[in-house]
């Protein structure tokens, strides 16, 4: 190989404008990607932001000094300066990786380690410039002849330098593996091997175009790595969808595998501002976590999947991982509760799994664990199911559907000894379970905004029924159907109400609504109006429930109800003592002298129901006079009075 050689030659054998226009290709199009796709954005991400333009500046350099080289040989200076921030911008970006990837080896080495790291990094890289600028004085590195010849080299310092700054953060993720996951360890060290073997290859060909390649890989693989699967590079963990994938390929493949969850509220808040809240979560990490993998589904809840090794189970891993959580944060602050469970069979899709989460949540103490049985898991899915068959009657909004049962409790008017009024009670007849009553899908319905279709169903077959009995002759004074909160904020409650009783050719005075007692102070504003409404068409009122909740006066007081329901707890205790049974009585009394009926629920006895009649009942309901029957089955008590049944 020639000593010197032509500085057009030079450029031709070492640069390569193409690789130039492509690399600043890939950066601009990097960086329109980082501001306009749905990636996570951190302070991190501005870093990668900048490590773009780095390289794009650089990419711009190389062009420049290959222009130069091949058309102004002469401008010697320009050239050299042109070098030299081409390769300041590279050593800038070699740093930058250096001292990025050292973020997610933080929770094994500690902060002032990544401090100290940095500044190695850094200088490092301002030695291989003052190296190169000395060789070059010195006439020994690359440097320039009045006759426009430049003297060949094989290699040059920043080479050497990248190849060390590579291996020492290869060395780096090697010695923290313990506190990195699986698919982080082998993205970093296959991303910086190839990096380096880029720049060895290239110096054996006599290339230096390869540098730009082998430092813009790591911009790429750092934004994949810790950005676009929301990885959270503080914590270790993964996002919300990297579980779900992973969790679904353990369902596919029927593999053995256990899942750890801990809901809190202060998690994110302590790792912000406990260095001994952070200590105990790199311990935890370290001894725990890497043997899973760790991700955050949302900001309160964080699950680690867990696959099974050989000779392990379920109980002893986690004894194993619930002991390791309570030395770790059993001093701490942090509130929570755990879940562990072994992934199922029966549960065929991985989002179901989070729905498994909140299911059971609510059912635990906190600060405290809970192992998930398999009967949960069982009575998971059955609301599931329910879930799903309410959706389905909500979209089809068939006010006739079939599944919908009408039920109803016969009510004894006490001053005409018969059974002119009920309440309306609903059932559901599904396909898999059979009946399902109100407790097991009200709830499910109110959480899911599904209760509404439910409410106009249940109150249309009640006045289809009461159509029939009108059109036979049996007299009926009015049947109560409960409306949930829900219904009233629906803006066209009225209008729906209205259609449905009209459509049944019955009075409406013939319908009554309850609503309970701790629901009238939610969306007051919106509730009053359409209930003002609604009587005015003569339909009647019932505040269910009394003395259950905080009993607001005033707000009765401006609602038009008619009825007022005292709860089975109240019949309870008035028989505890007599102060009780006073207090009660002069409710009922107050109730009766401003013009309102009461009616008591929970009469199960004769002793109950003396002593309602006594405090002024109006109404009796209860086991005493019937269980829930069949509306269409109402007739045998409307034809009877008391005294005959």
């Amino acid at each position: 190989m020639d000593k010197y050689i032509e500085l057009s030659k030079y450029a031709e054998q070492r640069l390569s404008p193409a690789v130039d226009i492509v690399i600043m290709a890939l950066c601009l199009v990097l960086y329109i990607l980082l501001f306009q796709s749905y990636i996570t954005r951190n302070y991190m991400l501005k870093r990668i932001q900048r490590a773009v333009v780095y390289s794009y500046c650089s990419m711009g350099a190389s062009l420049i000094g290959n222009v130069l080289m091949t058309r102004h040989p002469e401008q010697h200076m320009l050239i050299y300066a042109v070098r030299i921030i081409y390769y300041v911008l590279i050593e800038a970006n070699v740093i930058f990786y250096a001292t990025y990837v050292q973020e997610p080896l933080k929770m094994y080495n500690g902060g002032k380690q990544k401090n100290i790291f940095a500044s190695l990094t850094g200088s490092f890289g301002l030695l291989a410039i003052i190296t190169d600028i000395a060789l070059t004085h010195a006439k020994v590195g690359f440097y320039i002849r009045p006759d426009d010849t430049v003297h060949n080299i094989h290699g040059n310092v920043y080479m050497v330098s990248i190849i060390l700054l590579y291996s020492v953060i290869i060395f780096s993720v090697i010695r923290a593996r313990k506190g990195i996951t699986s698919r982080i360890l082998v993205g970093l060290l296959g991303t910086t091997g190839i990096s380096i073997l880029m720049v060895i290859v290239q110096n054996f060909f006599g290339h230096t175009y390869f540098t730009s390649v082998a430092v813009f890989i790591p911009i790429i693989s750092v934004t994949m790595l810790f950005h676009t699967g929301t990885y959270n590079i503080v914590t270790g963990m993964a996002g919300g969808d990297v579980f779900y994938s992973e969790l679904q390929n353990v369902i596919r493949n029927k593999n053995t595998c256990f899942v750890f969850a801990c809901y809190s509220n202060n998690f994110y808040q302590l790792m912000k501002l406990s260095d001994d809240f952070k200590n105990s979560y790199k311990n935890f990490y370290i001894n725990v976590i890497r043997n899973g993998l760790i991700c955050q589904i949302d900001p309160k809840r964080i699950v680690m999947l867990y696959r099974k090794q050989k000779k392990e189970d379920f109980d002893s891993i986690t004894e194993h991982i619930l002991s390791a959580f309570h030395e770790s944060f059993d001093h701490t602050q942090l509130d929570y509760r755990l879940f562990a469970f072994e992934v199922s069979p029966k549960i065929t899709l991985a989002s179901d799994y989070r729905e498994l989460l909140r299911f059971i949540e609510n059912r635990v103490p906190d600060n405290s664990a809970h192992k998930i049985t398999d009967v949960e898991i069982d009575e998971f899915i059955r609301r599931q199911y329910i879930q799903s068959q309410l959706s389905d009657m909500s979209m089809k909004k068939d006010l006739n559907d079939p599944r919908v049962i009408v039920y109803c409790q016969p009510v004894l008017n006490i001053s005409t000894q018969k059974y002119d009024t009920a309440e309306i009670l609903m059932r559901l007849r599904l396909e898999k379970y059979g009946l399902i009553y109100p407790d097991q899908f009200i709830p499910v319905a109110e959480d899911n905004g599904l209760i509404h279709e439910l409410t106009m169903t249940i109150l249309n077959k009640a006045c289809k029924q009461i159509r029939t009995f009108l059109d036979k002759g049996i007299e009926i004074k009015r049947i109560s159907v409960n409306f949930s909160i829900y219904d009233f904020n629906k803006e066209n409650l009225c209008d729906e109400v209205m259609q449905i009783i009209e459509n049944n050719n019955i009075p409406f005075n013939k319908i009554a609504i309850e609503i309970t007692e701790s629901n009238i102070t939610r969306n007051f504003d919106k509730l009053k109006p359409r209930l003002m409404f609604l009587h005015e068409q003569g339909m009647k009122f019932y505040l269910d429930d009394f003395g259950t909740g905080y009993s607001n006066f005033e707000r009765i007081m401006e609602l038009p109800f008619n009825i007022i329901k005292f709860d089975r707890s109240l019949t309870i205790e008035s028989k505890k003592n007599d102060n009780n049974y006073y207090m009660i009585k002069t409710f009922s009394t107050m109730f009766r002298t401003l013009e309102y009926d009461v009616l008591f629920e929970g009469v199960e006895d004769e002793s109950d129901e003396l002593s309602c009649i006594d405090m002024k009942a109006t109404y009796l309901q209860g086991y005493k006079y019937s269980k829930p029957i069949p509306f269409d089955e109402y007739d045998n008590f409307l034809k009877r009075k008391v005294s005959n049944g």
